[in-house]
């Protein structure tokens, strides 16, 4: 990580507002790291900072697999950002999702946009992050 992002660990601006696919339920997004690949670590301390400034009931969270792969879309259609994804806002690469891996300590689901694959990655790895909460919590 460069000095650069590391002086401006600060939460992104970027809110976008979206309905979940998968749970029915209205989701504020916000892209953790400036919309960077993350390690677990980096997007653990920015999802802390943000819940620290919070108003209370307004939990941010990763999202779930499940969050996550209801926004693929099929391999024959491509976002404006090359992802295969309903959601424009979604980059092509690995996403860090909600859910750590119980076969494997360290790791954690990640989904992918670029083929489509649910696989984990170790703590070491880099991927996109967004927060999330439910509107009107």
């Amino acid at each position: 990580m460069n000095s650069a992002t590391t002086e401006s660990s600060t939460i992104s601006p970027t809110v976008i507002p979206q309905i979940s696919y998968a749970s029915a339920l209205a989701l504020e997004v916000r892209d953790l790291g400036g919309g960077e690949r993350l390690l677990q670590r980096e997007f653990l301390a920015e999802l802390e900072q943000l819940n620290k400034t919070a108003p209370a009931g307004t939990t941010w969270r990763l999202e779930t697999p499940h969050e996550l792969f209801a926004l693929r879309s099929p391999l024959t259609h491509e976002n404006a950002n090359k992802a295969h994804s309903i959601d424009d806002s979604i980059k092509a690469g690995w996403y860090w999702t909600s859910e750590e891996t119980p076969w494997f300590e360290g790791g954690r689901v990640v989904v992918g946009f670029d083929l489509g694959y649910v696989d984990y990655d170790l703590a070491g790895y880099r991927a996109f992050a967004r927060a999330v909460r439910v509107v009107g919590q």
